[in-house]
Order: structure tokens, then sequence, then C-alpha cells
């Protein structure tokens, strides 16, 4: 009778062992999975910091190149600064351009101006030639004397953006030729038309201008 309750103790005292070993066991376990998804999850906080430090990083980076962009393209800026001597150095060539038109020495060369009366622009168009379909020369000219001259005989030495050479078979093309005045100075002799048409075809011809043989822009 007593050993059996010796065996039965023994079983009970297994069983109550293997228990408390699970326990542990799991315990054990439980902690190491605890322990493995803190550290992932620090890994992860430590990966988004990093990600954050070098998102700001960046756009500290983006506000300085803005910085210097708004100070290179803004106003009072090196572009505006560049810009406006570009444009004062434009606008000096053109008028040294106009002065040695004008300077230049055109007793005996044929050419004309034009002159726009009235408030408005008008369209002017000039070919080379009656036989040419290319425009030379199609703006809008503003009321008053033209700084362009068309020489249709004897071009000067020094030219300029404003000497136009044509022939003297030119063509002159006005959206109102009523309005349109012309100048014309052929080796010494001048006089102002106003044209009757919006074309004139063939200058010299229309105009009786005397033009020497050979002769021609």
């Amino acid at each position: 009778m007593r050993r059996r309750q010796d065996i039965t103790v023994k079983r009970a005292m297994m069983f109550l062992m293997t228990i408390i070993f699970a326990t542990v066991i799991s315990v054990v376990f439980s902690v190491s999975a605890f322990l493995q998804v803190y550290g992932i999850k620090a890994q992860q906080k430590k990966s988004v910091e990093m990600y954050k430090a070098y998102i700001s990083q960046q756009l500290e980076g983006i506000k300085d190149d803005v910085e210097k962009l708004k100070t290179i393209v803004g106003p009072g800026g090196i572009v505006e600064r560049y810009l406006t001597k570009m444009n004062y150095l434009e606008n000096m060539l053109q008028d040294f351009q106009r002065v040695i038109t004008e300077m230049q020495e055109e007793r005996m060369s044929g050419y004309f101006q034009i002159f726009i009366t009235g408030k408005d622009e008008v369209w002017i168009g000039v070919k080379r030639s009656t036989k040419d379909s290319v425009y030379v020369f199609s703006k809008n000219l503003k009321p008053g004397l033209a700084p362009y001259k068309f020489y249709f005989f004897k071009t000067p030495v020094i030219k300029t953006d404003y000497m136009i050479p044509v022939s003297p078979d030119c063509v002159i093309e006005s959206a109102s030729p009523d309005r349109t005045v012309l100048l014309l100075y052929n080796q010494g002799v001048s006089k102002a038309v106003t044209m009757k048409k919006k074309k004139v075809e063939g200058l010299a011809r229309t105009y009786g201008l005397y033009i020497p043989k050979g002769g021609g822009s």
C-alpha cells in the first residue's frame, strides 16, 4: 500500500515539474518574442528618425536654393540688373547706328524714307524688286518720320540696321496709303509724295526718278 502511495507521489511530482518547466519555457519564449518585437520597433523608430533628419536636411537645402534663386531672379537681382544693362546697351547701339546713318555723305546717293501722318501706326512692306516675293522690310511704323532709309542707288560704305538696300524697281506697300508720305532723295534732288495706291510697283518708274545707267543698289 505504501509503495503505491510513493509511486503516486512521484508521478504527481513529475507532472508538476513538467508543468513548471513548460511554464518557464513559455515565459522564456514570450520574453524573447517581446524583446525581438521591441528591437524591431526600436530599429523602425531609429530609421524613421533618420529619414526625418534626412528630409529636414533636404528641405533646408531646397529653402537655401530658393532664397538664392530669389536673389538672382527677384527684383533688383542679378538677372534684372543684367537685362537692364543689356537693354541700355541695345538702346545705345541703336542710337549710335542712327547717328552713323545720318552722318554719312549721301549727296550722290538715292534713297527714300517714310513719314506717317495721323495718330495710328501703319503697316509698311517693302520688296527689293517687282520680281521678289519676299519682303525685305515689314513693320508697323509709328506716326512721324521713320528712322529707316531704303537705298536704291549707291548704298553707303558703312552699313547699319537702319539702311536697307533695294533696287530702283522696288515695291512699296502700305495699309493706309493716304497717310503714307515717301520722302525721295536722289542725287541731291528731293521731293515728297503721298502714296495714291496701296502698292507702288517700281519706285523709279512710278515717280520718274533718274538712275544713271548701270546704277542701282
